[in-house]
């Protein structure tokens, strides 16, 4: 069996109890007594009897209706403090449960920006490792090498041919800039998203996709102007894509 202590409320509905109960009692008591008497006199006259009851009878019946009412706006105010009682307790636990949602959605924002801190570091030491490091700095002196020797009708360096080159090593170099162009076009996905933490992302990388942005800008994915393949003009138009977003997340 389990114990509690009881409080003011218990303490308040047990005196209300007992009070009603006392009144009850005493209330018997002396019907009880009246009865008596008036059997002890009139039991030998039954219509004086009959009188008496009548006439008792006609006293008690407002005193229960108003008793009754009594009782009933007693317990309409008491239901209506319990009604309050509960309403306050109701409040209490809203109360604690938004308090409780507020506190778990601090902590989550808290863990989410953690997070994309997290994964922008991860970005950038993946970025500047020196298997990339290496890769970038290749690309890089091939499309300078390519944007050198472009002819001077041409603002564009056209480097399709290097994809259908017979040339392993040339097609190769082809590759490895489409390489760069994918994983810089992973990172503008995230930067996009909101996956990474932004203000960060751009103090880290800033300066380097300022430098691709440059050099893609000036290159064409076809092989001359006049090349119509839809390969050629399927890889210009991510090219073209990729240019534009790395300019909006610069702010170019």
């Amino acid at each position: 069996m389990i114990y509690r202590k009881l409080d003011k409320d218990d303490w308040k509905n047990a005196e209300f109890g007992l009070t009603i109960l006392v009144i009850w009692a005493c209330l018997i008591s002396l019907f009880a007594t009246i009865f008596y008497w008036a059997y002890g006199k009139y039991h030998e006259s039954p219509e004086k009897l009959g009188q008496f009851g009548d006439f008792f009878g006609g006293i008690l019946n407002p005193l229960f209706s108003h008793g009754s009412l009594i009782l009933l706006a007693i317990s309409l105010t008491r239901s209506n403090e319990s009604f309050h009682a509960a309403m306050e307790g109701v409040k209490a636990s809203l109360l604690q449960i938004s308090m409780n949602y507020a506190m778990h959605r601090v902590d989550r924002i808290d863990k989410e920006i953690n997070s994309r801190q997290d994964l922008t570091i991860i970005s950038n030491q993946n970025w500047m490792s020196p298997q990339l490091s290496a890769l970038k700095m290749n690309v890089y002196a091939e499309i300078q090498s390519c944007i050198f020797n472009t002819e001077g009708n041409f603002s564009s360096a056209f480097i399709g041919n290097l994809r259908r080159s017979a040339n392993v090593q040339t097609r190769r170099q082809y590759y490895e800039i489409k390489e760069v162009m994918r994983l810089i076009h992973h990172a503008i996905t995230y930067f996009e998203n909101g996956l990474v933490d932004r203000d960060l992302f751009l103090k880290l990388f800033e300066n380097d996709l300022r430098q691709w942005h440059s050099v893609f800008s000036r290159l064409d994915m076809r092989g001359e102007l006049s090349d119509e393949s839809q390969e050629s003009l399927t890889e210009e138009a991510e090219r073209r894509e990729l240019v534009e977003r790395l300019a909006r997340a610069i702010g170019i």
